[in-house]
């Protein structure tokens, strides 16, 4: 499972268990309810300032969308705690070095699927 498809299914549980439909989610959080659909089922990489606005719509954290892992529906994340260390860290960088970041993974991705050929 990848990782966006991960937190689509991390939003959509918490939307749930705070009984926000998707409509509402989606005009709190300033995006169409398409969209909202679309993260949630994995289908999009949102930004990380559409991810804010979520957490901010969701009533959370931006780091509490990465907290809390149920290990039982999320299996495939062996390495959680150092994805949310990961996150935790980007909140402290401006927005032109996660412009720069952005960037390298970018690349790196790009480096890792070249390799798997």
């Amino acid at each position: 499972m990848k990782l966006n498809e991960i937190i689509g299914k991390r939003i959509k549980y918490i939307r749930t268990e705070k009984g926000i439909s998707q409509e509402e989610l989606a005009e709190a959080a300033d995006i169409t309810t398409n969209y909202i659909g679309q993260i949630e089922r994995g289908q999009r990489n949102p930004t990380l300032s559409i991810l804010e606005n979520i957490a901010s719509a969701l009533g959370i954290t931006f780091s509490e969308l990465f907290n809390e892992f149920d290990y039982t529906v999320y299996p495939s994340i062996e390495c959680i705690s150092e994805v949310t260390d990961i996150i935790m860290l980007l909140e402290t960088f401006t927005p032109e070095q996660l412009h720069h970041i952005h960037k390298i993974l970018r690349e790196l991705d790009q480096l890792t699927d070249t390799n798997k050929r």
